[in-house]
């Protein structure tokens, strides 16, 4: 058996139309090695997909219309399991559930379903939405929001009706966070309300890194 000997690596550039040397690459006849901090120019062939891979798992990809997909992206999305009745004044509302239908996820397991909060792994932009449906014989005023490291909340639109029955407010907000600060979702109300549970159809809290 021949020993793989290690060689330049080079890959297409479409706007030169030509191969061209990628920095600091070997090429070993199994995979691109990349050191530390070390980059390549060019570009991907019409029909590539350029994988960006740590430990052979790979992170980010990008296909040849320049899409870029991040399958290990902190983020989530949470449901009630079952009805639930918050206090007057509001209250953390406990949204206990990552996996009630196909569309729940919890990417790297950033949100704890027992704590009802997700804690940044890195500081960073997130994006985060609230929704909420309330259920009142009497009429409503309630107002979505997110609390930060247990104290600071941010709301969103404030609904109020005289009407009877299920009504729904919503909100999203882009928030800078360090590393380990936590954030739940947080509902005002004016009286004791119950939220609908079951699927994330009627109630679901949310959240993304950005960058």
């Amino acid at each position: 058996m021949v020993a793989l000997q290690a060689r330049p690596a080079y890959i297409y550039d479409a706007t030169l139309d030509d191969w061209v040397p990628m920095s600091g690459v070997v090429d070993t006849g199994q995979a691109y090695t990349f050191s530390a901090h070390q980059t390549f120019n060019g570009g991907v062939g019409a029909t590539s997909t350029l994988d960006l891979k740590t430990g052979g798992t790979t992170r980010m990809s990008i296909d040849s219309s320049g899409r870029v997909t991040l399958p290990y992206q902190p983020g989530f999305l949470a449901s009630i399991t079952s009805n639930y009745a918050i206090a007057a004044n509001g209250a953390v509302v406990t949204f206990n559930n990552v996996t009630s239908d196909s569309r729940s996820f919890n990417t790297g397991s950033h949100y704890n379903t027992s704590t009802y909060s997700f804690t940044a792994p890195v500081a960073g932009k997130y994006l985060f939405t609230h929704n909420s449906n309330v259920y009142s014989s009497t009429g409503v005023t309630f107002m979505p929001g997110i609390r930060i490291n247990g104290s600071a909340v941010i709301y969103g639109t404030r609904f109020a009706t005289n009407i009877s029955g299920d009504n729904n407010a919503s909100m999203s907000v882009i928030v800078n966070l360090a590393a380990n600060d936590y954030v739940q979702p947080y509902l005002f109300v004016s009286s004791i309300m119950t939220l609908s549970g079951g699927s994330t159809t009627w109630n679901s809290f949310s959240g993304v890194l950005l960058s």
